[in-house]
């Protein structure tokens, strides 16, 4: 095994079998010694070493030598191993080159000519100790940086296989964890560029940033743990209970023909039966539809109070007490029962985000997700909180997932709305009170909304 070799260099030949000698006594023969009697020789010495991959711990040079000066040489050492220890010895007072090695060289220390024995090695032992501990805490930097990108990647990784999980699911919403995450980014990095105003001292470091973005990807997680037929439904009834109420209503049209064949029709049979046919359409129309009038709601409750008289004395209703109610909602396409599965599932986010065991830095990951349904005035869900009671994160979700919702042009149950019309919806959330005007006004003036060019 190749020793370690300590470096003296000195144009004075008695000095160096001095500092030979008294560096053994002192280190024994864990180190090899070398000599120089100029800087360009120890120059290339060195450099040789470092070729073989020989580590030099330390080197120990005179002042004043013909050609090259200590405080050169040492500097130029320097800017090839920057960890190398440095000693230079000096005869006489020399400020100027003493200081320049140690701004330019990072000197160890100096130390005067003739010098005591006992000092001398006593600042030779701490020199190469401090060496191989700085040596052996950069080998623990490496590996804790290395570590760290490894964590880094692992988390990447987890975090993408959850969303990946939740787009297979969610197809209706596949990519919105996404975009939103992007758009995080983008908003907290344009938050840092406010010097004023309520947000001006605000500054989000990468890692905060970073935690930002995680929660972004992860907001609608708990979607996971809400039913398929909830999560996925896209109309007001789905498509296997339309094709159960066109079977109904033929069932139906077909009972009135034949009693008509039979024995004729009431006035009221009749009139039902030619109505029949544009009903139903009226009825699967109604199922696409996101928004209905007050109106519309009573011709659906009109139809559902139709019904048929079967030959065998049994009643076929048109329309049953589950379609009525879902075709009956002035807005949207889930009941009160169905809205609160959905809303359960910020709930759900947090229990399956607080289960996993984050770092520090991403520890707040949970809480964040959550919280991206709340609104200021305590409307939101699911904990109800108020104003800086959510986190300024949670805020910034709050903001990023109506507009992302409004805007996002792959949902099936409804068209996208241009930015003209989802900033006016945004506006009236702020003056209610449910969204931050401070927040959303950075949105605004630093155009989040556009995200990455």
């Amino acid at each position: 095994m190749v020793k370690p070799v300590i470096l003296c260099v000195d144009d004075e030949k008695m000095v160096l079998t001095s500092l030979k000698e008294q560096i053994k006594s002192r280190l024994g023969s864990g180190y090899d010694i070398e000599t120089a009697e100029s800087g360009p020789e120890a120059l290339d010495l060195f450099q040789e070493l470092q070729e073989n991959q020989v580590i030099t711990p330390l080197v120990i040079s005179d002042y004043i030598m013909p050609g090259m000066k200590g405080d050169e040489l040492l500097q130029q050492i320097h800017d090839l191993i920057p960890a190398t220890m440095k000693i230079m010895l000096t005869g006489q007072a020399a400020l100027d080159g003493i200081t320049n090695a140690i701004n330019k060289a990072n000197l160890y220390r100096y130390i005067a000519k003739p010098w005591e024995a006992e000092d001398l090695s006593l600042t030779i032992t701490e020199a190469v100790t401090a060496f191989f501990a700085s040596r052996q805490l950069a080998a623990q930097n490496r590996r804790l940086e290395k570590y760290n990108q490894d964590l880094q990647r692992f988390s990447d990784a987890i975090v993408e296989t959850l969303v990946t999980a939740l787009d297979t699911r969610d197809t209706t919403t596949a990519g919105h964890s996404k975009r939103m995450a992007a758009y995080a980014v983008e908003f907290a990095r344009a938050i840092n560029e406010v010097k004023s105003g309520p947000y001006g001292g605000l500054s989000f470091s990468e890692e905060e940033i970073q935690q930002l973005r995680y929660a972004a990807l992860l907001h609608d997680i708990g979607k996971i743990g809400v039913p398929e037929s909830v999560l996925l439904k896209d109309t007001r009834l789905s498509r296997e209970k339309q094709e159960e109420l066109k079977q109904r209503f033929f069932y139906a049209r077909y009972t009135l023909e034949f009693k008509r064949q039979l024995s004729g029709l009431k006035e009221a049979e009749e009139a039902l039966l030619l109505e029949m046919e544009e009903d139903l359409a009226f009825v699967l129309e109604i199922c696409q539809r996101g928004i209905i009038s007050e109106e519309e709601q009573a011709r659906i409750r009109v139809i559902a109070a139709q019904s048929v008289l079967h030959l065998n004395g049994s009643v076929i209703n048109l329309l049953n007490a589950f379609e009525v109610q879902n075709l009956t909602m002035a807005r949207g396409n889930l009941t009160d029962e169905e809205q609160k599965l959905i809303q359960s599932h910020t709930l759900h986010t947090y229990n399956i985000l607080k289960g996993i065991p984050w770092i520090e830095s991403l520890s707040q990951v949970p809480e964040i997700a959550a919280s991206h349904h709340e609104k200021l005035d305590g409307s939101g869900y699911h904990n109800h909180s108020k104003g800086e009671a959510i986190p300024v994160q949670s805020r910034i979700l709050m903001i990023l997932d109506i507009f992302e919702a409004l805007t996002a042009s792959d949902r099936p149950y409804k068209p996208a709305l241009s930015l003209e019309q989802a900033l006016r919806i945004m506006e009236k959330e702020v003056s209610s009170g449910c969204l931050d005007k401070d927040l959303y006004d950075i949105f605004i003036q630093r155009r989040v909304y556009q995200g990455r060019d």
